[in-house]
C-alpha cells in the first residue's frame, strides 16, 4: 500500500483505501511519488514501513508510529519529529545510512 497525499490517517490517500494497520499483513510504502506526509491525530500503527527510494519528509507532530514488522529508511528522506517512529515488536531496522534519533 503506498501512501499517496499528506495526511497519514486518511483512508483514501492509501493506495488500498484503508489507512495502515499492526495485523494487515500490508507494507506502508513511500517512495519517490509520495509526497511530504504529516503524522497527526492519535498514535498511528503499521505492521511494517518501507520509505526506501523516498525522497520527501515525514513530519510527526504530536504522535508516532508504532511499526510491528520491518523499518526500511531512505537515505535521501527528511524526518522532523519532536515524537517517535517506534518498533513494538521485533523486526529488522535498515537504516540505508540514514542517521535518525528515535525512541
Amino acid at each position: 500500500m503506498v501512501q499517496q497525499i499528506a495526511n497519514w490517517g486518511t483512508a483514501t490517500n492509501w493506495s488500498l483505501g484503508a489507512v495502515p494497520t499492526a495485523s494487515d499483513g500490508n507494507v506502508a510504502t513511500f517512495d519517490a511519488t509520495s509526497p511530504n506526509v504529516t503524522v497527526s491525530g492519535s498514535n498511528k500503527v503499521a505492521n511494517a514501513l518501507d520509505f526506501t527510494g523516498y525522497t520527501n519528509t515525514i513530519t510527526f507532530i504530536t504522535y508516532g508510529i508504532s511499526v510491528y514488522g520491518d523499518i526500511t529508511l531512505g537515505v535521501n528522506m527528511n524526518i522532523v519529529t519532536p515524537t517517535f517512529l517506534y518498533s513494538a515488536a521485533t523486526g529488522n531496522l535498515t537504516s540505508n545510512g540514514k542517521a535518525f534519533m528515535g525512541h
